[in-house]
């Protein structure tokens, strides 16, 4: 039977990872086919990297490919992954690629758990899939409050483009829920800052329509790091009748925020289809969003809600 000694011998002959070897690099049309130590920790895969700083090991957060990526390497026998893995409490989400493991390379722990690696062939993407690129004009391209029937809202593309100067990037999706006909998601959002402003907009399905309009409603909240676990999930917000349709809103518009930071929400009818689609004006105020505002260039028409270069 091996004593702790003799486990340790034998590991210093095959190295920590079950064999000596050397870690490969080769890039292709796929991306980085790399031989590195993986290991799965709490469903996180981890790549050890082999390299330092001053008393700690580091590795690789990998998450897995999803698209064509995936079909083409999996041909080839090997896994496909994004360098990047999200960690959060559900209402602010840390992007990280880069963790620690430890000053111990025969005993790296990831979290507090041992990481148990072995060496393995894998694929690492050289570039997200162009409905993953953040720049505006690929963002415009997965925009969903008009590229869906009914066209019950529009949201002018400068808009898009401009909030993205400012380091906000567009997101959005449809959502189905009891109490609307028809219900979508609109985010603002930057890891880097922290900042996030989430936007739902629907057409009730509870009260009838008036002189054959639609009745539109719309709801904001504004997310920061110390908002906590006091906002309300997106995915599940339910749309409250007293306080959401926006033609019993004062002008067609609405504040949301306080002091620091404060989104005012307004509509017009979209002059193609007036009697169906509203057109949002959206103007940022409060000190935050002004810095930020005054840091990107650019600047809001509080008259039109307009975003203007300066």
């Amino acid at each position: 039977m091996f004593q702790i000694d003799d486990i340790d011998k034998e590991r210093k002959k095959t190295g920590p990872f079950g064999r000596v070897e050397l870690p490969t690099f080769e890039i292709d049309p796929s991306g980085l086919k790399c031989r590195l130590p993986i290991a799965e920790v709490d469903g996180v895969t981890i790549a050890v990297l082999l390299c330092h700083i001053p008393g700690l090991h580091l590795g690789l957060l990998l998450h897995p490919a999803q698209e064509a990526l995936a079909l083409r390497t999996r041909s080839l026998g090997i896994k496909s992954y994004r360098a990047m893995w999200s960690f959060g409490s559900g209402v602010i989400f840390n992007i990280c690629r880069i963790t620690t493991l430890g000053s111990d390379l025969y005993n790296l722990t990831f979290r507090g758990k041992p990481v148990l690696a072995t060496w393995r062939d894998i694929c690492i993407s050289a570039a997200p899939v162009s409905h993953h690129t953040i720049d505006p004009a690929h963002r415009i391209l997965q925009f969903y409050p008009d590229r869906t029937q009914p066209v019950a809202f529009r949201i002018p593309r400068w808009t898009v483009g401009l909030m993205s100067a400012m380091g906000l990037q567009s997101e959005s999706a449809l959502q189905w829920a009891a109490t609307s006909s028809w219900q979508v998601y609109v985010a603002f959002a930057s890891i880097r800052l922290s900042e996030r402003i989430d936007i739902v907009l629907g057409l009730c399905g509870e009260s009838l329509p008036t002189n054959g309009s639609p009745v539109h409603w719309a709801w904001a909240q504004i997310r920061t790091p110390a908002s906590g676990s006091s906002l309300v999930g997106w995915a599940t917000y339910v749309h409250d009748c007293t306080c959401d349709h926006i033609d019993a809103w004062l002008g067609s518009a609405k504040e949301f925020g306080d002091e620091e930071r404060k989104i005012s929400l307004s509509f017009e009818p979209c002059q193609y289809s007036p009697a169906t689609t509203l057109v949002l004006r959206m103007v940022l105020e409060g000190r935050v969003y002004e810095a930020m505002l005054r840091n990107a260039g650019v600047a809001i028409s509080a008259d039109r809600g307009l975003i203007d270069s300066s």
